[in-house]
């Protein structure tokens, strides 16, 4: 395998990783909105029956209500702790995944900047090669030339 395929194949190998890498990003991050959106989702409702608590409150609740009300709040209460744990799980998902595509991000570039460099440099050395060759020709024409005449 020439060292021009070798690169290729590092360059796809790695351009795949990025890929992969990228999808994951996505997967979490879409994750991390659904977790977002139960969060706001609970928050809503936690806010939506201590208001109505406290509007009955005024007008006279009985206290069995009162309290299938109060511990129905705690519980939403815990759920919401519970979803804070989650979301801040998912946000360290999302930062690792983050970090590890722009690490295989600029792995890749890397790799794309050696290959670059390795074929400026063949084409460097090929037109080197070139102009060799055809000062070579030249020289070894105008000997025949010159043998030619004298």
């Amino acid at each position: 395998m020439s060292r021009s395929q070798s690169f290729n194949t590092l360059t796809e190998l790695a351009q795949t990783h990025v890929d992969l890498a990228g999808q994951e990003l996505r997967r979490i991050q879409q994750e991390r909105r659904i977790a977002q959106r139960q969060l706001d989702t609970l928050k809503s409702y936690q806010e939506d029956y201590r208001y109505n608590l406290a509007k009955h409150f005024g007008i006279g609740l009985s206290v069995s209500n009162y309290q299938n009300v109060q511990r129905f709040i705690t519980s939403l209460d815990t759920v919401i702790a519970n979803q804070n744990t989650v979301l801040a799980r998912m946000n360290e998902y999302l930062s690792a995944a983050y970090n590890r595509w722009f690490e295989l991000q600029g792995r890749l570039r890397a790799y794309q900047a050696l290959h670059a460099r390795k074929l400026r440099q063949q084409r460097h050395d090929d037109d080197r090669a070139e102009r060799r060759l055809n000062d070579e020709t030249s020289i070894g024409m105008h000997h025949r030339r010159r043998s030619l005449f004298y």
